[in-house]
């Protein structure tokens, strides 16, 4: 089985739906059902429960009866044909309340919610394939979920290693010694971890990427207005702006204020034109601030063209959109929160 996405450090639902499915489909095909697969068998039941939870939460539905009348219906009694519990993993999309949704969704679950811990766990179980990569996804997480509290950190890897046997013995004894090494460490008082928070937070504003401005009252901002960014995402992708293989979290990322990677950056497919007026939009409305380094030279750090060539940031600058190129980004980005 090949790796899963090991390299999206983030907590997300499609990302451990389609790993965690893969491994239960492939557990049925075996001809016996050691205590490994009995235990995918339980996991798999909880994630479906959770995920449809979660969809019904942040996620969105892609057809609906309202909208789409008889053709809501087709897939509708497509969806009660469907009785075993196999059959409705292998659909992947379920039916609530005249909507249909799909479950592998681009969610990014938030350490809020009263279920992550739970895919926190399965996502740290997927480092049994390659627990190298272990140590960044821990220290991604230290960052972005626990806020740099060390204390706080080890004290939910300690519960998560007892709340969950399906973690695998390489990974919990990863995460016992790096609970150890995390003890070794003379801990911070409250000045000295606030200090070291808004430390991060300059890092991450100077490194490449873009910097919410209602993101700096209300850091939940993001998670919170999750569904439009995804709305805003797919629309991008739909309408050709963005590469198609492009993932919400590398789009995700533009607005993290965490440095885009030069193998992330953005393939923008569309016309330099139109990314000059996606920028210019979310500047002139106060969405995003504008970076001490320049903005055009911020945005070609962030994204390539069609060709897979970096933009000329003067060139960016002084291209001019068309009334009509504006007018359609500004209808696009209109729902941007």
């Amino acid at each position: 089985m090949e790796i899963n996405h090991l390299d999206d450090y983030n907590i997300e639902l499609s990302n451990i739906w389609n790993h965690e499915k893969e491994i239960f489909l492939d557990g049925l095909q075996q001809k016996e059902q050691n205590r490994y697969f009995i235990d995918q068998e339980y996991n798999m039941i909880d994630l479906y429960h959770k995920a449809i939870s979660l969809c019904l939460y942040y996620g969105k539905s892609y057809l609906t009866k309202a909208k789409s009348g008889n053709t809501y219906l087709e897939f509708q009694k497509i969806y009660k044909e469907k009785k075993s519990f196999k059959e409705r993993i292998n659909l992947g999309w379920f039916d609530f309340k005249g909507a249909l949704y799909y479950l592998p969704q681009t969610i990014i679950i938030p350490r809020e919610d009263e279920d992550f811990h739970f895919f926190f766990a399965l996502k740290v179980d997927q480092y049994d394939v390659d627990v190298f990569k272990l140590d960044r996804f821990i220290g991604y997480q230290l960052e972005m979920n626990f806020d740099w509290d060390t204390t706080d950190l080890m004290v939910f890897l300690e519960n998560l290693i007892v709340q969950y046997d399906f973690i695998s013995k390489k990974v919990r004894k990863k995460l016992k010694n790096l609970i150890a090494d995390i003890k070794k460490l003379p801990q911070p008082s409250p000045g000295e971890k606030e200090s070291v928070s808004k430390i991060s937070k300059t890092k991450r504003t100077l490194d490449r990427s873009y910097v919410l401005i209602a993101s700096k009252t209300d850091p939940n901002h993001f998670i919170k207005n999750n569904r439009k960014f995804v709305n805003i995402f797919e629309q991008l992708r739909e309408q050709d702006y963005i590469h198609k293989e492009t993932s919400f979290t590398q789009f995700k990322t533009l607005f993290s204020e965490n440095p885009v990677l030069p193998e992330n950056r953005i393939h923008w497919t569309g016309k330099s034109v139109d990314l000059k007026a996606f920028i210019d939009y979310l500047c002139k409305n106060n969405k995003i601030e504008k970076p001490n380094s320049g903005i055009w030279k911020l945005t070609s750090q962030c994204f390539i063209d069609k060709n897979k060539k970096e933009f000329n940031p003067r060139k960016l600058g002084n291209s001019v959109p068309s009334n009509d190129t504006k007018l359609k980004i500004k209808k696009l980005l209109s729902i941007f929160p």
